[in-house]
């Protein structure tokens, strides 16, 4: 398939996945009674949920991608280290302290903490990165970009990504997962096409 294939592909699985992700952040806080602050976007404090979801999702959509989470810590941490220059011990092999301030640089300039996911499109191919969540800084409902937008900047390392994500936030995403299937018409385990005209 080639790269421009892959690509539409991709956004138009982050399309379809927003539509979904807003019904169930929709349901959840209605749910939980935990409304978004008044002024922001329903998905505002949701990244890591939609991340675990959308890592899930994309692994199955879009097999020919290798898919991963992604994400860094912005200006709430307000110092990634000590007095002395050295890295803070809570952070000493989770986070690349010379990327900081990391996550997503909101519409105001600001750095905010925020994940998403990342892809390598073919062996060292182009990465792009999938957002089900930058509405709650300003952008567009979803945003579908190179790895390069410098308005991205992961300071998590790679193999430490998985722990930031809480149980809870890791079951909102299977939820979300299960959401999608169901709304896409998504049948059996590997989640293949039903088409319109099949059902009995």
């Amino acid at each position: 398939m080639a790269h421009g294939d892959v690509l539409g592909e991709i956004i138009a699985v982050a399309a379809c996945l927003r539509v979904t992700l807003e019904g169930t952040i929709g349901e959840w806080r209605r749910r939980s009674g935990r409304p978004a602050p008044e002024g922001h976007a329903p998905t505002f404090g949701m990244c890591r949920g939609a991340s675990y979801g959308a890592l899930l999702v994309f692994r199955e959509r879009v097999p020919q991608v290798s898919w991963r989470l992604a994400g860094g810590w912005g200006r709430e941490a307000v110092s990634m280290v000590m007095p002395d220059g050295t890295s803070r011990p809570d952070v000493e092999g989770r986070i690349d302290t010379a990327l900081w301030p990391g996550g997503m640089v909101d519409a105001d300039g600001r750095w905010e903490g925020h994940f998403w996911i990342e892809g390598t499109i073919g062996d060292g191919g182009s990465r792009v990165i999938v957002d089900l969540t930058a509405d709650q800084f300003g952008y567009g409902p979803f945003v579908v970009t190179g790895a390069d937008d410098p308005r991205y900047r992961a300071n998590v390392l790679p193999g430490a990504v998985e722990a930031e994500f809480t149980r809870a936030e890791q079951a909102w995403g299977w939820n979300l997962l299960a959401d999608h299937a169901l709304s896409s018409g998504l049948d059996g385990p590997q989640g293949s096409w039903v088409s319109p005209g099949s059902y009995s």
